[in-house]
């Protein structure tokens, strides 16, 4: 929404309802995300946990291919 806002990409093609279609969908997904969390928190910690596991990882990985490019 802000890059077509902001002018800095092309639009090939228009969504229905825009921008309304769009915020709905992103408010509701919020909402869902939301009601998870608060319902199944165990699960939802545990997700949380893995992620911030899994990103130091991640970062390792890309840095060692980009190291590894510029050798």
């Amino acid at each position: 929404i802000v890059l077509r806002r902001r002018g800095q990409i092309e639009r090939p093609w228009s969504a229905w309802g825009y921008p309304w279609s769009p915020i709905i969908v992103i408010l509701a997904s919020a909402a869902y995300l939301v009601g998870v969390a608060l319902n199944d928190w165990m699960n939802c910690a545990m997700a949380v946990a893995f992620l911030m596991l899994a990103y130091p990882v991640y970062w390792s990985i890309r840095r060692l291919r980009n190291d590894g490019l510029n050798s």
